[in-house]
């Protein structure tokens, strides 16, 4: 029996209230899951809601139980003419229809778990307002935050930062993108910074002077500009003992600056060669070296935003990816799995064993 039916037998049987004490607590640990499990459990339980439901299944019975014996043939129906929503009858067929609706919610859940990263960022102003940036409220947002956002073709989303010359020169900006979020940001110079998953770049409000300050938290890569008359002062918060970094017009760099990673600034003599594993994360690439699967599945966890759990001891070996970024969370598992990984998918968990 599948998951999907199995948490839809034990709610049925919780309306019924025939669980077992192992079943309550079973049903309990998938309630506490998520928001989402329990959310589910409130709407399939409630007597109102299944009412509709079974209305809604008699009206369209012959198609349900179509959907019914493909799924189970072993279940039996014969069509009347005069059929009448009996309430044993109804009753008979509740447990299916809890197992087809969580089956389709979960279905659909783990689509969406699956999915890639995508273009989308938030923006925290120097007074410490969040602006969401979401695709109902971002022309509104940010006209507030002062920027400018533009969305390509390829629904690349670009942050057009201005300089506000009225602005106090010690007022800064950030722009942060969560799990599964990438963005791309224009600096009013002309130079460009690409954000990776969970991240941040702190800016100022001001680019009047020669020396600009900015922070970065994750994984940003920068396209210094050719004529900007900028110095580039670059701080690592996560980093201990270590210097910023000072960058000129006409650098390309990347700086990988996660708190649970060693930090480093990688520069970029051939920013146009797309097989540099170091920036290929910015063209649309997932690609790995002989990688050990650790670091494999840091990136992943955020790019996918999922969970890794490691089960055992997990052998220091070296695997290679080479698959477009947008690719499905199952394309990555399984090519990991062609080269021995053992690494299986359930929810938003991905497990490595030995």
């Amino acid at each position: 029996m599948s998951t999907p039916e199995k948490v839809g037998e034990l709610l049925f049987r919780h309306t019924r209230n025939e669980l077992s004490r192992n079943d309550k607590a079973a049903l309990t640990a998938w309630r506490n899951e998520s928001s989402g499990n329990e959310q589910l459990f409130q709407t399939a339980t409630d007597p109102e809601q299944i009412r509709k439901r079974i209305s809604r299944i008699y009206e369209d019975r012959d198609y349900v139980f179509q959907k019914l014996q493909e799924k189970f043939p072993q279940f039996e129906y014969q069509k009347t003419e005069k059929l009448r929503p009996r309430f044993f009858y109804l009753k008979r067929i509740a447990a299916s229809v809890l197992l087809i609706s969580i089956g389709l919610y979960s279905v659909n859940k783990w689509q969406e778990i699956g999915k890639p990263g995508s273009f989308t960022a938030s923006f925290v102003s120097s007074d410490g307002i969040l602006h969401a940036m979401n695709s109902f409220t971002r022309g509104w947002d940010a006209g507030t935050a002062g920027i400018k956002v533009v969305e390509n073709e390829k629904g690349e989303l670009t942050y057009i930062v201005p300089s506000d010359r009225k602005a106090s020169l010690d007022k800064y900006n950030k722009i942060v993108t969560p799990r599964g979020g990438e963005v791309i940001v224009n600096l009013s110079d002309g130079s460009v910074v690409w954000l990776n998953a969970e991240s941040s770049l702190k800016y100022p409000l001001n680019f009047s002077k020669d020396t600009i300050y900015l922070e970065v938290q994750g994984e940003a890569y920068f396209e210094i500009a050719q004529n900007s008359k900028k110095t580039f002062i670059i701080s690592l918060p996560s980093t201990v003992n270590r210097a910023p970094s000072t960058e000129n017009a006409g650098s390309h760099f990347n700086i990988r600056n996660y708190p649970d990673e060693p930090q480093n600034i990688t520069t970029i003599n051939n920013p146009a060669q797309n097989g540099n594993d170091v920036i290929a994360w910015k063209n649309g690439i997932t690609l790995y070296h002989n990688a050990d699967i650790q670091t494999i599945m840091r990136d992943i966890s955020r790019w996918y935003d999922v969970t890794i759990d490691y089960v055992g001891t997990i052998p220091d070996k070296k695997y290679n990816l080479n698959i477009p970024r947008d690719a499905n969370l199952k394309e990555v598992i399984r090519s990991l799995r062609e080269q021995g990984a053992h690494v299986s998918f359930f929810l938003n968990k991905i497990t490595v064993g030995p």
